[in-house]
């Protein structure tokens, strides 16, 4: 009797056409791209609540120290801006993001930079809108 040999052959990626390897890499690439996208929301939601956190302690601050509110404004309207720019689709950001410029308007002593920054209020809840 013969004995059969058990041979497994490993698959040579030699042998893979170039079509195949093109079809490998386009899945992947849409793969990670729309892993990225599907995180956006996450982030968005993250970056809005750290700016009404840093918009209270900075009405907070406006009652107990003045000098620090403006920087909490500053890092409120950061964080809301990037939120808007990751979900464009939530109101409850800009909404957010204009309170946090009409609190830094306060403390702002240029009057063309008010008027600067109403105007830009006015856009974003003009945005907020559409």
């Amino acid at each position: 009797m013969k004995k059969k040999e058990n041979k497994t052959e490993l698959i040579s990626l030699h042998k893979v056409s170039f079509f195949h390897w093109l079809i490998l890499f386009v899945f992947f690439a849409v793969v990670l791209f729309l892993g990225f996208e599907a995180v956006k929301p996450f982030q968005a939601e993250l970056s809005y609540r750290n700016g009404v956190l840093f918009y209270s302690k900075a009405q907070w601050l406006v009652e107990q120290h003045k000098d620090y509110a403006p920087i909490y404004y500053k890092y409120s309207i950061e964080e809301l801006s990037l939120a808007s720019e990751l979900a464009p689709w939530e109101v409850k950001y800009f909404l957010e993001l204009s309170k946090s410029y009409l609190g830094f308007i306060k403390f702002e002593d240029n009057l063309e930079n008010k008027i600067e920054l109403l105007k830009k209020v006015e856009r974003i809840c003009l945005q907020a809108i559409d």
